[in-house]
């Protein structure tokens, strides 16, 4: 039962998305009322359902991830904001070659930040 058991676990694991790579697409920011176009750029490591790397705006300027998983094709990222007592929280799908959702800032020092996104695999 135990073999049967793990092999079902390993089956599943296999055909989890894996997002390792980079990412890079617009995504609009809305901060303080404010909505404008930006961009996102994420470099990810994957392992099992644990991502580690950095996020930010583009490859010059990121935040390491303090958390991170995957569950199915859900994706969740956490990035502590440097000199506040907030995070960074994106809540992303992945569909193939984009991985698109939501980001916003939380926390008690959090500021007032969100937006959407749709990244590509960077080739």
């Amino acid at each position: 039962m135990r073999v049967l058991i793990a092999t079902f676990a390993l089956a599943a694991m296999s055909w989890a998305a894996d997002v390792s790579g980079t990412w890079s697409g617009p995504m609009e920011m809305t901060k303080e009322g404010e909505t404008r176009p930006d961009t996102a750029h994420l470099v990810l490591t994957q392992t099992g359902d644990e991502i580690k790397g950095s996020v930010g705006p583009n490859a010059e300027k990121q935040l390491a991830i303090s958390k991170g998983t995957i569950a199915g094709s859900d994706v969740v990222i956490e990035a502590a904001v440097p000199n506040k007592n907030a995070r960074m929280v994106l809540r992303l799908k992945i569909e193939g070659d984009k991985l698109s959702g939501s980001l916003r800032a939380e926390g008690p020092e959090a500021d007032d930040m969100s937006g959407t996104m749709t990244l590509s695999r960077v080739k």
